[in-house]
């Protein structure tokens, strides 16, 4: 899986005041959580963070150089102003890359069925994302399903049948979850279209109806 370098640097001062100055300085402060070991305080730098969250995503692996000492994490939280669009903290989770975590990957589904080719169904995805059990060097970035054999109200694709990478299993509980069917297209629209014809022919006949009525004025 994609994993990101973060060169972090202590954090010597605490508290709220000490975390605005931080961000002031173009910089994010960072704790390190697991293992069961005293949370560790850092501080990165948020053009860096940014830069490579965007390009790698926020579930890849990141490994803390600099003073954070070539520990490994996953990113548990980011807390965000969204009025100001900036980062308060982030949250890592110390992890082993031998240590087995439960984690969810994207899943991309590949491939075209013929009845979406034909127009006489559409892809349904049921489901974005697939929770899986894996050592954390096993991690893939996403998992790829072919629903090119689905058909038009077929069975769909579960998770329990999807094909995962060596050293990889889907995590406890998730077989059932659906992940991608094929299903009749909306048909709203031209209902709502066909329905609306006979309406505006009675508007027309009780307009004609009504002239035909009226008394011509003496």
């Amino acid at each position: 899986m994609a994993q990101i370098e973060l060169n972090v640097a202590h954090r010597t001062a605490s508290g709220k005041e000490a975390s605005k100055v931080s961000r002031r300085n173009g910089e994010i402060p960072v704790v390190l959580y697991g293992h069961k070991q005293e949370p560790k305080t850092f501080l990165v730098n948020t053009k860096e963070f940014t830069d490579k969250v965007a390009h790698h995503g926020s579930k890849a692996l990141i490994v803390l150089s600099g003073d954070g000492g070539g520990e490994t994490a996953f990113i548990k939280s980011i807390q965000r102003n969204y009025a100001k669009g900036t980062y308060n903290s982030i949250d890592l989770i110390r992890v082993s890359r031998d240590e087995k975590i439960t984690v969810s990957v994207p899943v991309i589904l590949d491939g075209e069925s013929l009845d979406v080719k034909t127009g006489d169904g559409i892809l349904v995805q049921g489901s974005m994302e697939v929770e899986i059990t894996a050592s954390a060097d096993h991690i893939p970035d996403a998992i790829h399903v072919d629903v090119s054999k689905l058909e038009l109200d077929g069975p769909a694709i579960h998770a329990g049948e999807i094909e995962l990478p060596e050293g990889v299993e889907l995590a406890a509980g998730h077989d059932d979850d659906s992940i991608a069917a094929v299903n009749l297209p909306d048909r709203e629209e031209e209902i709502e279209e066909v329905a609306a014809e006979p309406v505006a022919e009675a508007a027309e006949g009780e307009a004609t109806a009504a002239t035909e009525e009226t008394p011509a004025a003496q």
